[in-house]
């Protein structure tokens, strides 16, 4: 193939890779995480962090929902980090199942999302990980925000537990 022409399939292949993550849809790296992911949270509330490593599908936005609220999303070997009420969380990453947990106040949780790829298609495998492990996952990623998210979905400041 004639470099003009790789060149060509190569600006196309990046285009459609640089749209990925659905219409308005966006995260910024802030300076300063707004949500730190090491400090402990007040007793009253928990801190949820989903750390995502893996460059593979790097450029596609996976939105993060927990009990069905929209928390946060990643791209990429990305991280982000979130306060939730104590109790039952069901957290949802697109294109995963969803994996469920009991938290309490005052205490820090963490939610890899590994991706792996299965007969040719990029899936989330979220999984929960300790603290020595998540600390080096998010050593080697860095804090995204989401800017924008989709028009009829607000993204939400703490997470609800589960309804009784």
């Amino acid at each position: 193939m004639p470099e003009s022409t790789l060149t060509l399939v190569r600006a196309g292949l990046a285009a459609v890779l640089l749209g990925c993550g659905g219409p308005g849809q966006s995260l910024v790296e802030p300076s300063t995480p707004p949500v730190d992911p090491y400090a402990l949270p007040a007793a009253d509330k928990a801190k949820l962090c989903v750390v995502r490593k893996s460059s593979a599908d790097g450029t596609s936005i996976h939105l993060v929902r927990d009990n069905g609220a929209l928390v946060g999303a990643t791209r990429g070997g990305s991280h982000f980090c979130y306060l939730a009420e104590p109790g039952e969380h069901r957290v949802a990453i697109e294109g995963a199942d969803a994996v469920s947990m009991a938290v309490d106040g005052g205490r820090i949780y963490y939610l890899h999302e590994d991706l792996a790829e299965v007969m040719g298609t990029v899936v989330a495998k979220p999984t929960w990980v300790e603290n020595v492990e998540a600390k080096a996952l998010i050593a080697e990623t860095r804090y995204a925000v989401l800017a924008k998210a989709p028009a009829d979905e607000p993204l939400v400041a703490v997470a609800p537990k589960t309804a009784r």
